[in-house]
Parts: C-alpha cells; structure tokens; sequence
C-alpha cells in the first residue's frame, strides 16, 4: 500500500470477502515514505478491524529508482538475473531482495507456509 486513501479505502473490501477465510497482510510500501507517515492507515478504523481481526503489516523497503527503472520498468522489463544490469545496481538489488525476503519469512507461521 502506499500513503492514499486509496490504499485503505481498497483494503476493507478485501477483508470483507476474505478476512475470515485467509491471513491477511496489509504491506506498506516504504517508498511512499516512512512507516510513521503512514497516518491515514495508522489512525484509520480499517486497521483497527484488520488488525483485531488478526491482520499482519508488513514494511518493504525502499528500491532506488535507478534501480527500479533498471530492472522492473526497463523495457522489454529484464530478469533479475539478467547480465546486463550494472553490478552496482545487482549487488543494491540482492540486497534489498535478501532483507525483504527475510521480512517475508517472518510470516511463515503466521500464513502456514509449509504447514498442511
């Protein structure tokens, strides 16, 4: 999500349909600001019932934009294997990958990933 209205007023409907039959995380995207910036979803009561409904959030870092442009809006759009990307900019990107993987195994339990 990043800072709008939008973003909250797009998610009650989802926990509507399917907040009591899946874990839901609401995932603040840092590249819209830092996570205290986040008051419209802070102080909303969408979050209140997320959250007490046992919603998770979650923050993604930030990506520079020459990373960005480079790799995920470069057309045609490359892998992020591909050679050609600078190695500055690979090496910025397994980074950031490698720290929000690791955000996102923090949720292992919380979704049952793995779990049957």
């Amino acid at each position: 999500m990043n800072r709008s209205a939008d973003s909250v007023a797009l998610l009650r409907p989802v926990h509507d349909a399917f907040g009591a039959s899946t874990a839901l995380v609401a995932v603040k995207n840092l590249y819209f600001g830092d996570p205290e910036r986040f008051a419209r979803w802070a102080e909303s009561k969408t979050r209140q019932t997320f959250l007490s409904a046992g919603g998770q959030e979650l923050e993604f870092e930030e990506l520079l934009d020459s990373v960005v442009d480079a790799t995920f809006l470069a057309y045609p759009p490359k892998r992020l294997t591909d050679a050609s990307l600078a190695y500055g900019r690979k090496l910025t990107l397994r980074r950031w990958l490698e720290r929000n993987f690791a955000s996102f195994d923090a949720l292992s339990d919380f979704v049952g990933v793995g779990k049957r």
